[in-house]
């Protein structure tokens, strides 16, 4: 695959171990979204130290980055993950948050994705995505 592609994004399922082990062992860059919540935050203990055991077989690999989705700005839960996630230095939380917008959580059912849709939203949401990918200099 890397011969055809400069990047290949995996989508992996939250909570599925096994898959995520997979990816964390292939991957170069993972992203690791989390929502400001409390089962959200305590999940995202769990993803990180599985990337923490893949660093020490992979020599340091693979890069990896958190960052708030589905946010609701300026609220007392945002606050709270952030304070949370700065503790994980090695895991570092990007600055760009993609806010909660139903045209997300729409889009599997519609058998789209982001980009196959034309709306004002849909291009805000485009946009939010590109800044996680420009934070760590990649596009």
């Amino acid at each position: 695959m890397a011969e055809n592609f400069d990047d290949v994004v995996i989508d992996g399922a939250g909570g599925l171990a096994e898959m995520q082990r997979v990816i964390l062992l292939v991957a170069d860059l993972v992203f690791i979204p989390i929502q400001p919540s409390a089962p959200d935050l305590l999940a995202s203990e769990e993803i990180i130290n599985s990337v923490r055991r893949v660093r020490r077989v992979r020599n340091g690999s693979p890069l990896a980055y958190s960052f708030l989705n589905r946010t609701v700005s300026n609220t007392l839960l945002n606050r709270e993950a952030k304070t949370a996630l700065k503790n994980y230095q090695d895991v570092p939380l990007l600055k760009t948050e993609i806010p909660q917008r139903q045209i997300i959580a729409d889009l599997m059912g519609q058998n789209s994705t982001l980009w196959d849709l034309k709306s004002k939203i849909a291009r805000q949401m485009e946009k939010c995505y590109c800044q996680l990918f420009e934070e760590v200099s990649i596009g």
